[in-house]
């Protein structure tokens, strides 16, 4: 399922995976991502870490192998892409009803500009970059 993530991302975009087999080669103009597979969840850096740092991406084989969405999520997440619900044009398309949302995670709602595409890609819910309608929300739940 990694495989298909990789391929449909290449698929519809300028990106391309090569796998490494020297985890130490690595220079000024090259991204390289660390994919692992740790208990704990789906989560990864967003964007490039620090120059001749992996971008770690952690799958967890018994939670982010369910649908090829979550592993997608996370790859996007590596190269870059914020949530779509922290987009700049946000509030023309969703209402964060923010007396519901669960305490300590109202930052992760917040808008962010953080790279000029951000404002030329358009804000989607076909996007694989969102979370559920409830998943911020403090019960009871509307």
């Amino acid at each position: 399922m990694l495989q298909e993530a990789i391929w449909t991302i290449s698929n519809v975009s300028c990106v391309r995976f090569i796998r490494m087999k020297d985890e130490q080669w690595c220079c000024r103009h090259t991204s390289n991502m660390k994919v692992t597979a740790h208990e704990g969840g789906c989560y990864a850096d967003t964007g490039r870490s620090i120059e001749g740092q992996p971008t770690i991406v952690n799958l967890d084989p018994a939670k982010c192998f369910r649908k090829l969405g979550y592993i997608l999520h996370e790859l996007l997440h590596a190269l870059g892409r914020n949530h779509m619900m922290t987009h700049p044009d946000r509030d023309q398309y969703v209402s964060i009803l923010w007396d519901n949302v669960e305490e300590g995670t109202n930052l992760t709602l917040q808008i962010q500009i953080t790279h000029q595409t951000d404002n030329v890609i358009r804000w989607s819910r076909a996007k694989t970059s969102h979370f559920c309608s409830h998943y911020f929300c403090s019960p009871p739940y509307p």
